[in-house]
């Protein structure tokens, strides 16, 4: 699929995946076996609603591209945004929303990673004598259908932090609900912060390892650089 703004989907896709028999993933699916089980008691309350919080993995919610038009809207909000400043805004922040989607897209399919719950599973195949197979393991959240690496939650996260970043500054502090927790919200002193979080929550959530939500931060942000910097 050719992109919006970035010149491939390819651009800013990682050279190198975590290998199933290395120390490094071994380290990887352990720490995600741990934290991100259904019933975990490794894992705290806080970390189990920043799991949830950021979830919107159901058909009835409005997705991750949905939260950060959220984030954008009660920011610009609070700023009062003119008319003019919104049209530019949200166009480029959905444009750079869709690149990212694009280039996660790319590199799951590229890359083709299990996802935790297959792999832990299955560890007993995967050549790693550091992992250990557990074949009744569920996380807490419901797995989506396509591949581990990278995180398109991280991947959207990032793209979108860079870019709010760019029109109202990084330390830009918000609060806001869930679709997914009602009446439940969370504050943060800065959209970065809030990527992290959203990604982390992939952690706690035992859908991803923990690489694909750091790699697919950085992957966002260098998009949302891109696209902040290129739009029209």
């Amino acid at each position: 699929m050719t992109p919006f703004v970035l010149e491939s989907g390819n651009q800013f896709r990682p050279n190198t995946f975590p290998q199933y028999n290395s120390p490094f993933y071994a380290t990887q699916l352990n720490q995600v076996k741990q934290l991100g089980a259904e019933n975990s008691t490794a894992r705290s309350a806080d970390q189990t609603e920043i799991a949830q919080f950021w979830g919107y993995d159901r058909n009835d919610s409005f997705r991750p591209p949905g939260q950060w038009n959220q984030i954008a809207q009660e920011v610009a909000l609070e700023k009062g945004n003119s008319l003019e400043d919104n049209a530019k805004l949200f166009a480029v922040l959905n444009t750079g929303l869709a690149d990212a989607g694009i280039a996660a897209w790319d590199a799951k399919y590229v890359y083709e990673q299990l996802r935790p719950i297959t792999a832990i599973r299955e560890a007993d195949a995967d050549n790693n004598p550091n992992t250990i197979a557990d074949p009744n393991w569920e996380p807490l959240l419901d797995t989506p259908s396509f591949p581990d690496y990278i995180s398109g939650h991280s991947v959207f996260g990032g793209a979108a932090s860079a870019i709010l970043a760019g029109f109202f500054g990084d330390n830009t502090s918000f609060e806001i609900p869930s679709q997914e927790l009602p009446g439940v919200s969370r504050s943060y002193g800065s959209f970065s912060q809030a990527a992290n979080e959203n990604a982390d929550s992939r952690l706690f959530g035992g859908v991803h390892i923990n690489a694909a939500n750091v790699d697919g931060v950085s992957v966002g942000e260098n998009i949302g650089n891109f696209v902040f910097d290129n739009f029209g």
